[in-house]
């Protein structure tokens, strides 16, 4: 058994606004030490309506410590749910490999749209990882 408490780190980053049609990367963080992506989480400012065919997805990625992977960890989007202005909304994570992190992995957030897509005007995401 490890010595070591548990320790949760929290990556937190703020999105700009996003017309419709816009597609966008942010960078949430580097990760300090190894761990598993527990929670995903997006906050937006504003509301941001649902929309079965014209919606936005965010992706949250581990593009890994060189920056250029593209693991997916979760994903959220607009297509039955949107977003209730100040209302944390949490994510779907997905399989258990894809949550683990090492240490240096960078973490991303990509934003699509499917058809014309969803304004939004800005948002924070936040990424909590559990030391292994």
């Amino acid at each position: 058994m490890s010595m070591r408490a548990p320790y949760v780190w929290e990556y937190s980053a703020d999105a700009p606004a996003r017309t419709a049609l816009s597609t966008a990367q942010v960078i949430i963080g580097e990760v300090h030490e190894s761990g598993t992506v527990t929670e995903v989480a997006i906050v937006m400012p504003a509301a941001a309506a649902a929309e079965t065919t014209s919606y936005r997805i965010f992706t949250i990625q581990n593009r890994g410590t060189a920056g250029t992977g593209t693991v997916t960890i979760a994903t959220i989007d607009t297509s039955t749910t949107g977003f209730t202005a100040y209302d944390e909304r949490v994510a779907t994570l997905a399989t258990a490999a894809n949550l683990l992190v090492p240490a240096g992995a960078v973490l991303a957030v990509s934003e699509t749209v499917n058809s014309s897509g969803v304004a939004h005007n800005g948002y924070k995401v936040t990424v909590k990882v559990s030391r292994t």
